[in-house]
């Protein structure tokens, strides 16, 4: 009796140890993860305009302060490691086990920089853009260049590289400190002894091991209608208005062919069957209802909150054309890679024409 009580007691504790060293896996861990990063990063108006008056009093102090010190294209890290359950057969971390990280780093950044959007119902609702708000990944692709070793501790970053009508760009990166055994490789490559190489350290070596490379793209829906990404950075208290001289993009780029039809009016009720006075009477009984949210919307917009004309104020301290000149070279990075994921769609297409696979 001793024996088999000493028995399931060693069970249990083997049990616990596990669930201990694979907390990060077990069921409903990366739902967790993902409402923990959510909850972190939520930010509201006022914390938006902190955070632009603090980088623009850093770029102020810093005149050779690049145009990606906008916080809008400024990095959010976590941190993680790789527990046993995350581990493939050449005991590293698996290549399918770094879309959980990339979900749970994207994730942050997403709701740091919308949770603060605020759309007007009466601008989208009254268009026929019906429907909730949802940020929907488009796709991903990620280049892997070093091992994840067992329980490592490493970092992912992400942050926006560019955007146009209608994706978000993301880049992300997963990185860990250089360690004694990378500099003595280094060393080795470049033919200096240990002692050299800790004498002579490059003012650019960043002190870290580049691990794996993603992009990323995100759309902005509601319903099934697409929000532009410049709509929500404004709406978000991000980005300053575009100068009028500018080229002003649609605010909700269509993705569906058809457009949702203004409602009829009905001049007289002559003929009218008592089907058509119900639908008649439900119509006028939903047009006054839309009418009086759109005079309650107009009349809150009037009174703008203290934190909205903060966040105004704040973002107007950055030059609209500076955020457009790093969303170009950002966009500059992501061309190839939309390039192909372009040509790869039309080679299935043709592939499918030709009955190639079929």
């Amino acid at each position: 009796m001793f024996a088999l009580l000493s028995t399931v007691f060693s069970l249990r504790n083997v049990l616990l140890l596990f669930c201990l060293l694979n907390l990060k896996n077990l069921p409903l861990a990366w739902e967790l993860r993902l409402l923990y990063r959510g909850w972190r990063s939520w930010r509201s108006k006022r914390d938006v305009a902190r955070i632009l008056d603090t980088a623009a009093s850093r770029a102020s102090s810093d005149s050779k302060a690049p145009a990606s010190s906008h916080p809008l294209f400024a990095p959010l890290t976590i941190s993680s490691r790789t527990p046993l359950l995350e581990i493939d057969h050449n005991i590293h971390k698996s290549n399918s086990t770094y879309f959980s990280d990339l979900d749970e780093s994207r994730t942050a950044l997403v709701v740091h920089l919308l949770s603060s959007t605020k759309f007007s119902p009466a601008e989208l609702d009254k268009a026929g853009y019906k429907g909730a708000f949802a940020v929907i990944l488009g796709s991903v692709h990620t280049s892997f260049l070093k091992e994840i070793k067992a329980y490592e501790r490493y970092e992912v970053r992400s942050r926006v590289l560019s955007w146009d009508q209608k994706w978000i760009i993301i880049g992300s990166v997963f990185v860990r400190p250089k360690n004694a055994k990378d500099r003595i490789r280094e060393a080795k490559v470049e033919g200096k002894s240990e002692a050299e190489n800790n004498t002579q350290q490059d003012e650019h070596d960043s002190g870290e091991i580049l691990l794996a490379t993603c992009l990323s793209k995100y759309v902005v829906k509601k319903g099934r209608f697409t929000v532009s990404p410049e709509r929500c950075w404004i709406s978000a208290g991000w980005m300053p208005e575009k100068p009028a001289d500018r080229t002003t993009p649609p605010v909700v780029v269509d993705s569906s062919a058809a457009m949702t039809p203004d409602m009829e009016q009905i001049d007289g009720a002559v003929g009218l069957t008592a089907a058509d006075l119900r639908r008649r009477a439900q119509e006028t009984a939903a047009k006054a209802a839309e009418k009086l949210k759109e005079d309650q919307n107009n009349g809150a917009e009037e009174k703008l909150s203290k934190a909205d004309e903060a966040c105004r104020q704040a973002a107007s301290n950055w030059s609209w054309d500076d955020i457009e000149a790093e969303r170009t070279r950002g966009m500059k990075i992501a061309e190839n890679w939309l390039g192909l994921d372009r040509s790869l769609r039309e080679q299935w297409e043709e592939d499918f024409a030709r009955g190639i696979g079929r």
